[in-house]
């Protein structure tokens, strides 16, 4: 993948020359000379050359740099830098470092200003629920739970209107029951409830749950599918 860099902005990039006899660090004949070009296809064109500078901390590295400017670096473009040097009277070239003018980067964010980001960082707001189905054979019940979200947080009985629930039979698309107006379990929790004695889910079987509410002026939907095992 392309490393991406903006115009008007600086490239760096380094080497470290290697004795042709043995391969221990070396310093080279004379400082190497780079190349930029621009890849255009069959016919990369020369953009600019420049010689590097050795680096004092190091035997045999040598470092180099280069400024991005508008008028020299198209947008979108692709770039690669060559580097030609010779040790102890051996010369070699290789390519150090490809790149692309981008100034508005394609990036997957997490973080914005160092925090990380989630749902209320963008433009809609996202609705979900989360449905939760327990078979209560002691009291001969089908429980069915629900509790709403916008983004990533959970909403409270007071932004929760007209809550209901539908269950669907998946092997006939006939309905176990329909259009059931849940019951909110306090006035401080969003979660919603519903105990069905009637119809009952059988064992083995898959079912889609369709939970509805009335959330922030508009009709909200979820839909999971429960069930559980014949044993």
């Amino acid at each position: 993948m392309y490393q991406s860099y903006k115009q008007n902005d600086y490239v760096f990039f380094s080497v470290i020359c290697h004795h042709p006899s043995g391969g221990s660090l070396s310093a080279a004949d004379s400082a190497p000379w780079f190349r930029v070009e621009e890849m255009n296809g069959l016919s990369p064109t020369q953009v600019l050359t420049g010689n590097m500078s050795a680096n004092g901390m190091m035997v045999g590295r040598y470092d180099g740099y280069f400024y991005t400017s508008g008028s020299m670096f198209n947008e979108d473009s692709h770039y690669q830098v060559w580097v030609s040097g010779r040790v102890a009277g051996v010369a070699d070239v290789l390519p150090v470092k490809s790149f692309l003018i981008k100034n508005a980067p394609d990036v997957n964010v997490t973080k914005v200003s160092g925090n990380f980001v989630n749902g209320n960082d963008f433009g809609g707001n996202l609705y979900y629920a989360n449905i939760k189905f327990n078979k209560d054979v002691i009291n001969s019940r089908d429980e069915y739970t629900v509790n709403w979200f916008r983004n990533n947080q959970p909403l409270a009985s007071s932004n929760i209107t007209n809550p209901a629930m539908t269950v669907y039979k998946t092997d006939s698309a006939t309905t176990l029951f329909a259009n059931q107006r849940l019951s909110f379990v306090s006035t401080v929790l969003g979660v919603t409830r519903h105990n069905e004695t009637s119809s009952l889910t059988a064992s083995g079987e898959a079912y889609l749950v369709v939970a509805s509410s009335t959330i922030d002026g508009s009709s909200r939907r979820w839909e999971q599918l429960v069930g559980i095992d014949s044993l």
